[in-house]
């Protein structure tokens, strides 16, 4: 049996694939390490990704939670902006550390430890806010959501990811996107189930926030365990999908060598810009090797300053709509939002997260990621450098705004917020290989963690007491269009290897199209 799954495999042309790594595959059956039941097909890992990623993304419902915190403690400043920094800071340093732990002890472990993990925080957090006074809830708070809850989301985000761009080697954009795109729809059911677990009445009263916490702690656990113990696993050693031919490719006649050193003379060598017919063969780096090149550190700025723009707007925007959209109240000497245009707001939001992490992904196997991520830097330049003109600061109940071109800008705007997170691990595996994609995802979510950091301060800062909103656009404006610049230097790495598509090749290769401008393209 091990031998014809080797034979197998290596008609495939995985390189990597050895009778030894067959045979160990073949004999071990446990839950973290054995091969996908037999049941199991990559649709259904893709469900799982999406459960997963649906439960941790309700992180972003935070501001539901936070006004719900607020005004339970609303004598007291128990410092919910700093709770959510925090998560986010540990999300990205725990996603760093899983990553490079995944390869060795499996995504059914790294996830486990999520379905822990969220869910505990969340528990701990709505348990605390039942018992405890303001002053001491506040650093309760930071210690279970922001430190426990914080670093199950890194655990958890980063498994699915990884484990998909294996499942899905021929669409590696498609499938990452539909992972986080259930990210980015996490925070509307997380909205929408706080807003109907508050409508029920206990003795003529309201659910306390702290019950509601405890209550979807409890769901979530259970999503998270069947995500992981049902649908997430790695595929089969050598595994490659029907029709999908690997860029590695081995088992070359001398013939065909030699035909392939004639063309790298011919054709590289003369500097040939537009080789429409070339394959190149990427060389695998894990983590540490990767970080030790610009074109990491290249990657790295480019989705800091991606994330930076849109979660520094996400820190003020919800004030500044209710002060230039809400009715202004006299009595009580602030404005006060619809419930109804909030919900919308809500939707659109959660819509937009969640329809631009799979929009974009699934365009960059078209267009190429580098294009995609032009496309990021240049929208999000545009788009701070005119949103101030539909905003303006006039005092108290004098403030105005263009409301359909804020919302339209606005949904717009956090598309290309949302895509980032999805185009980055295609991106990844289409630069520095899928072998170790998981370590070097690990590591440059780090840039998550210190925009989550960095961003909701400053930004918080510079709109301060006066609410000035224009402000801190226009230096987002600045910021965008320098990941502008920087998308359009991204590149790859050198070819360890040019393949002449045309040279009589093993069975089961075929002649695949490259274009200099479809830069990640599969």
């Amino acid at each position: 049996m091990p031998e014809t799954v080797l034979q197998e495999n290596r008609i495939k042309g995985d390189v990597d694939v050895t009778e030894e790594t067959v045979v160990k595959q073949s004999c071990t059956h446990n839950i973290f390490h054995g091969p996908p039941p037999k049941y199991l097909k990559r649709w259904m890992v893709a469900v799982g990704a999406v459960l997963l990623h649906m439960s941790i993304g309700s992180v972003y419902a935070w501001s539901c939670v936070k006004s719900a915190l607020d005004e339970k403690y609303e004598d007291e400043d128990i410092g919910m902006q700093i709770t959510f920094s925090i998560a986010i800071f540990f999300l990205g340093m725990s996603a760093a550390f899983a990553g490079t732990i995944i390869d060795r002890v499996g995504p059914v472990l790294t996830s486990l430890v999520s379905s822990i993990l969220y869910p505990l925080g969340m528990i701990l957090l709505g348990f605390f806010a039942q018992i405890e006074k303001g002053s001491t809830f506040r650093w309760l708070a930071y210690v279970s959501y922001g430190v426990v809850g914080g670093i199950g989301l890194g655990f958890g985000y980063v498994s699915p990811v990884s484990t998909l761009v294996k499942w899905f080697p021929d669409r590696r954009g498609f499938a990452t996107g539909i992972a986080v795109c259930g990210f980015g729809g996490g925070s509307l059911i997380m909205t929408y189930l706080v807003m109907a677990l508050q409508e029920i009445k206990v003795d003529g009263e309201e659910l306390d926030i702290g019950v509601i916490l405890i209550i979807m702690g409890c769901l979530y656990l259970v999503f998270m365990l069947v995500a992981t113990f049902f649908f997430i696993r790695l595929p089969a050693p050598g595994y490659a999908p029907e029709g999908y031919i690997p860029k590695s490719i081995v088992n070359r006649t001398p013939e065909c060598q030699k035909k392939i050193v004639d063309w790298w003379t011919e054709k590289v060598q003369k500097k040939e810009k537009r080789n429409w017919d070339l394959i190149k063969v990427v060389e695998e780096l894990t983590g540490k090797q990767a970080i030790k090149t610009w074109q990491f550190f290249n990657i790295w700025l480019v989705l800091f300053l991606n994330i930076h723009t849109g979660i520094s707007f996400l820190a003020f925007y919800h004030e500044m709509v209710k002060n230039i959209f809400g009715e202004y109240d006299p009595i009580e000497e602030e404005h006060i939002l619809n419930d109804e245009f909030n919900s919308t707001l809500l939707a659109l939001t959660a819509v937009a997260n969640m329809g631009g992490r799979f929009f974009w992904a699934f365009l960059s196997d078209y267009i190429g990621r580098k294009t995609v991520f032009c496309i990021f830097g240049f929208l999000a330049c545009a788009i701070m450098g005119v949103l101030p003109t539909f905003v303006t600061n006039y005092e108290d109940s004098q403030k105005t705004g263009d409301m359909v071109g804020f919302i339209v800008l606005f949904f717009i705007l956090y598309t290309v917020y949302g895509g980032g997170y999805a185009v980055l691990p295609a991106t990844l595996a289409d630069v520095f290989g899928t072998k170790n994609v998981a370590s070097v995802h690990g590591f440059i979510l780090t840039a998550w963690a210190t925009a989550g950091l960095v961003g909701p301060i400053w930004a918080s800062a510079v709109v301060g007491d006066d609410n000035d909103y224009q402000t801190p656009m226009y230096i987002m404006c600045g910021l965008s269009f320098i990941e502008f610049i920087l998308a359009l230097l991204m590149k790859e790495l050198p070819a360890k290897e040019y393949i002449d598509p045309n040279a009589d090749l093993e069975k089961g290769q075929a002649k695949e199209e490259k274009k200099w401008w479809k830069f990640g393209k599969k």
